[in-house]
């Protein structure tokens, strides 16, 4: 019996750490989502709140694929120092006509 509490334990652990950082925020999981077009549109600033009690934004990553520029937010379990409030800045760079969020690849904004 104590093995098998051990073992399940140890389950535990791998599975709630081991894909920490490779969850990813949706559009669709944000409370009071805005994007502002600063600086004639070469900057974007993206904020809102992400709907998951638990969870906490880490950090942004973004990557440009062709013409799209997809911005990713990773989640982690929250912690001290962290929360599920976001405000972050994206240059968008004249060749980018479009910002994507999430794994869903959902537009944010588009160049006019």
């Amino acid at each position: 019996m104590q093995s098998r509490i051990t073992i399940t334990i140890l389950l535990l652990f791998c599975f709630c750490g081991c894909d920490e950082d490779k969850m990813i925020l949706e559009l669709k999981d944000v409370q009071n989502f805005q994007v502002v077009e600063k600086r004639d549109a070469s900057e974007l600033e993206i904020s809102g709140l992400a709907f998951h009690s638990a969870l906490a934004v880490k950090k942004m990553i973004m990557e440009s694929h062709g013409q799209d520029l997809v911005v990713e937010l990773h989640l982690v379990r929250a912690r001290k120092g962290l929360s599920g409030s976001f405000n972050y800045t994206v240059t968008a760079p004249a060749e980018v006509k479009r910002v994507l969020f999430g794994k869903e690849r959902k537009e944010i904004w588009k160049r006019p």
